[in-house]
């Protein structure tokens, strides 16, 4: 499946920069430890060489650090990046432009390729807002993120009226949520915009890198919302995820991957080490049998582990 943003061809995978980050809304509080930049550097590199050219970051990313360190890494690459703007709870004019603007800094770019608003708090005011930022060339494309199918067909009226459309959207979608966003899913197909999956490992928990035995710190984020009663639940699922791993010859991990992949989705993949970026290389090649997409969601159904809210 191919795909295209701004009239040019894209990778069917973006990488993901959230654990780039530091502080409260970075790597150690969510995933229970930092990582080192350097190896981050390497990592972004391997991914590039793999072209895997699209990435996918946030302001609120360690507080603008995962930009920033992608912002050294893209100087002198053709890549597409996107990044976001998180609304607050009351609309202030300006917020938007200003978010953009110091992301721009962060990133030393002109303009974005795509730019998501974060959560569909305040959404006409912050699209029209945003509208302006198109036409004066800092944004090639919008997106939105979080939304339901009702906000997403009023992003796009309201992008109507200023001879613009959204270009797609990032929504939490894994093999414990597919159910709950098929209307979004489909109606992305329908209209030709893109449909970016995010947590489609559900931070680690579909990698088949943990069990109920080897399960995440109790000191994080995702440590607090997946415990070891949920990975007993999905223990034949995991077993699963297994066999195709080793049928296919790849690491556990791109299992969950290739499953959106095959469901039209864009996984959105976090990457920390150089060796991730080549299993995704491997992994984004994969094509699923029907049968073994609908065992898969099947043995996710059934392990009646719904979606997991990560606050």
């Amino acid at each position: 499946m191919s795909y295209q943003l701004n009239g040019k061809p894209i990778p069917n995978c973006m990488v993901g920069t959230w654990a780039w980050g530091s502080g409260l809304s970075g790597s150690r509080f969510i995933f229970g430890k930092t990582y080192d930049k350097e190896i981050l550097k390497q990592t972004f590199d391997a991914a590039y060489n793999a072209g895997l050219t699209f990435f996918d970051t946030a302001m609120v990313y360690g507080a603008g650090k995962s930009e920033e360190l992608l912002g050294e890494c893209i100087k002198g690459k053709n890549v597409f990046v996107a990044t976001k703007h998180m609304p607050s709870k009351n609309y202030t004019y300006g917020k938007a432009k200003e978010g953009l603007s110091k992301s721009l800094t962060h990133l030393g770019l002109d303009s974005v390729d795509l730019f998501w608003v974060h959560r569909p708090k305040q959404l006409v005011k912050t699209l029209e807002e945003l509208a302006d930022c198109v036409k004066e060339g800092k944004i090639k494309s919008i997106g939105v993120s979080n939304v339901n199918l009702e906000q997403l067909i009023e992003a796009r009226e309201t992008l109507k009226k200023y001879n613009l459309d959204v270009a797609a959207v990032q929504n939490h979608y894994s093999l414990f949520t597919f159910k709950d966003e098929e209307k979004v899913l489909e109606y992305c197909k329908a209209h030709n915009i893109l449909y970016c999956a995010y947590m489609v490992l559900e931070q680690g928990a579909l990698s088949g890198h943990y069990n109920e035995k080897h399960h995440f710190k109790l000191l994080t984020t995702r440590g607090f919302q997946f415990r070891k009663k949920q990975f007993k639940q999905i223990g034949a699922l995991l077993g699963y995820i297994l066999i195709l791993a080793e049928k296919y010859e790849v690491d556990t991990s791109q299992i969950a991957i290739a499953w959106a992949i095959a469901k039209g989705a864009i996984p959105i993949v976090g990457l920390t080490k150089p060796s991730h970026a080549k299993a995704l290389e491997k992994g984004s090649k994969i094509i699923l049998e029907d049968i073994e997409v609908s065992e898969l969601e099947r043995l996710a159904i059934e392990s009646n582990v719904g979606p997991i809210i990560y606050t």
